[in-house]
C-alpha cells in the first residue's frame, strides 16, 4: 500500500468532527497539548488521531525530512520556519491574516535547528543572516 503524503484529521474550528485530508507538506509543527497532537497550518488547527508525538515522528520520519523535534512536545516543519529567534527561544512561521504560527524551540535543541535553517538557507539563497536573529 502506497502513502499519497496526506494525514487524516478533524479540524478544531469545525466543532462536528468533519475528517479532513492534509498533506504533510501543509503542516508547520505538531504541538502535543493536553494529551493531543494539534497540527498547525497557516490558517487552521487540526486534531491528529495519535496521542503520542514520538508516534507521529515515527511515522513521519519513514517519509520526510522536513519535521525535526524543537522540543519535549512539538515538532516543526524546519523548511516552514521563516525566522528563528535563537535568545528566547521561538521558531516563527508564515503569517496569515496578520496572525502569527510560533512554537518554541528547548535550548538543547537551538543549536542542531540553527544548523539546520543554516543549510537550508545556503541551498536555497546563498545566505543565512536573514532567517536567525
Amino acid at each position: 500500500m502506497n502513502w499519497n503524503g496526506t494525514i487524516n484529521v478533524t479540524s478544531e474550528e469545525d466543532g462536528h468532527g468533519a475528517i479532513h485530508s492534509v498533506k504533510l507538506d501543509d503542516f508547520l509543527f505538531f504541538v502535543l497539548e493536553e494529551r493531543q497532537i494539534l497540527g498547525h497550518t497557516t490558517d487552521r488547527v487540526y486534531r491528529l488521531p495519535w496521542g503520542s508525538l514520538k508516534m507521529l515522528a515515527n511515522l513521519i520520519s519513514a517519509s520526510s525530512d522536513q519535521f525535526e523535534k524543537v522540543d519535549k512536545a512539538c515538532l516543526a516543519n524546519v523548511h516552514k520556519i521563516k525566522r528563528l529567534d535563537t535568545k528566547l527561544g521561538i521558531a516563527h512561521f508564515a503569517v496569515n491574516g496578520g496572525r502569527e504560527k510560533k512554537c518554541f524551540v528547548a535550548e538543547s535543541h537551538m543549536k542542531r535547528i540553527q544548523s539546520l535553517l543554516e543549510k537550508l538557507q545556503r541551498s536555497e539563497t546563498g545566505s543565512s543572516e536573514e532567517m536567525l536573529g
